[in-house]
């Protein structure tokens, strides 16, 4: 029985709740566990997390994508497509623990960073075949558990790698022990449901017909994938090997905090991502008005976060991460500036696959992971860590232009009119900067940010850079989603 449209609102509400809920206790995580290991410790912790999820793409191979559609579709064959997958993931998922455990034991690398290796490999593995459960139940439309499931895991995380490192500071390995926990607690709780509520069993098949079928629809997937995973790693693993463990630290702290506010675009285009495949085929007009008012809600929404963390990324080290990680504080203040154009590549990626144009952005992935190594591989052995933001801003800028350029040929969105609400939206967060700027010298840290929240929308209705006629849009869109 399908969701009615209330059903669906309520599922994804509950899940983008769940993964606020997630990020806040993730936060607090790592800013703990960061003042304790500092900088080099974290660089090894990250690494051994970076490389072994690279090796996450030889197991996957673009099966999770097609699983949830496939299900959704046809839910009766869930059993078999589930199966078959599995069947294929397990052999893979040995043969990928073979490789990363001989490449480890081959390089020059301490014991310790050997160890955090091996263990981080088996939670890469653990993980994948989470994804596969939960797939099927995001096939079946069933957001509620897997939801549950991410809050208990990361709370799980918290307890036991917080408890451990506080210990023993010297004890990295409980932290990838930690993760394995949670993610063995998230396993096993999504297994239960799986069988339980829909009498779907953890069997392995080999059926020829549907594993053709299942491989055949996969491939475009899989290589997206491919170029994503490495697309996101990379960076990580490149300047371990150039630059040390202290440098990968220093860039994987602001790096994390940076990536962490993705799920605010992520979230926002699932909701709108029915309603402009429905608007592709049924009116051409409310897809360019549902495009533009995404292209103008996500940088109303990341301008002030942007302003906020780098007027203020001095004293966010020293409060939440200490004085050991204050040479991070440049790094985060050009990552952070990133936002806009990684907040922006989402509508300009989800309007390319909704409008039937996935391989456009698997090709526009595959350059960006391209220059994104060779900038890396140029800037890194120069300025460290420093490099590797910039070189971000590299990639993700080309990765926006052309995806945005591609959509601009399908949607014909009116340019003038976004770019002029953007601009007013960066004059209200200059404002709301300068304030906090400012401000903070003599003003309580947390008093000055919510004061920078109240000056932010105050000035941009002001300058109607936001209207009345531009919230109902965007919510008869999201309408559309059932």
């Amino acid at each position: 029985m399908e969701l009615s449209s209330k059903q669906i609102a309520k599922n994804t509400s509950f899940f983008t709740l769940a993964n606020i809920l997630q990020k806040i206790i993730a936060f607090f995580y790592v800013a703990i566990i960061s003042r304790i290991i500092g900088p080099s410790n974290l660089g090894i912790y990250t690494y051994a997390l970076s490389f072994t999820s690279i090796f996450g793409i030889f197991i996957d191979i673009g099966f999770e994508k097609v699983l949830i559609r496939e299900t959704a579709k046809n839910k009766e064959k869930a059993q078999d497509f589930f199966s078959n997958i599995l069947g294929i993931k397990l052999p893979l998922s040995f043969l990928t623990l073979v490789i990363i455990f001989l490449i480890t034991y081959f390089q020059n690398y301490p014991p310790l960073t050997k160890g955090l290796i091996y263990i981080s490999a088996f939670l890469m593995s653990l993980d994948s075949f989470n994804l596969s459960i939960e797939c099927v139940l995001r096939g079946f439309q069933n957001l509620k558990y897997e939801s549950i499931s991410v809050v208990v895991c990361q709370i799980a995380t918290f307890i036991i790698g917080a408890a451990g490192i506080l210990i023993n500071k010297n004890n990295l390995k409980i932290l990838i022990i930690a993760l394995l926990i949670g993610s063995l607690w998230r396993f096993l709780f999504a297994l239960t449901i799986l069988v339980k509520k829909y009498n779907i069993y953890p069997k392995l098949n080999y059926n020829r017909d549907i594993l053709k079928f299942l491989f055949k629809i996969s491939f475009p997937f899989a290589i997206a994938g491919v170029f994503l995973k490495v697309y996101s790693y990379a960076d990580s693993v490149l300047l371990f090997n150039l630059a040390g463990e202290k440098a990968a630290g220093l860039y994987g702290l602001p790096y994390r905090a940076v990536t962490a506010f993705q799920f605010i675009p992520m979230a926002f285009m699932a909701a709108l991502f029915p309603a402009l495949s429905f608007f592709y085929i049924s009116s051409k007009e409310s897809l360019k008005k549902t495009f533009e008012i995404a292209l103008i809600y996500l940088s109303i929404i990341c301008l002030p976060i942007i302003f906020g963390v780098a007027v203020l990324a001095k004293e966010i080290m020293i409060r939440f991460f200490g004085p050991s990680f204050l040479p991070s504080v440049f790094a985060l203040q050009i990552l952070i500036s990133n936002l806009l154009f990684i907040f922006l590549d989402f509508p300009a990626g989800t309007v390319l696959n909704a409008c039937d144009r996935e391989k456009v952005n698997t090709v526009l992935m595959g350059f960006a992971m391209v220059i994104n190594i060779i900038s890396n591989l140029i800037l890194i052995p120069r300025y460290t860590f420093i490099g590797a933001s910039i070189s971000m801003i590299i990639s993700t800028l080309f990765l926006v232009t052309f995806r945005t350029y591609y959509s601009y040929k399908i949607v014909n969105f009116d340019l003038a009119y976004v770019f002029k609400k953007i601009v007013k939206a960066l004059i209200a967060a200059s404002v709301m900067g300068g304030a906090v700027w400012y401000l903070k010298s003599f003003i309580n840290f947390y008093l000055v940010i919510i004061l920078g929240a109240i000056i932010y929308p105050v000035v941009l209705f002001l300058i109607k850079g936001i209207e009345k006629n531009d919230i109902k849009l965007v919510y008869d869109s999201i309408r559309h989603k059932a």
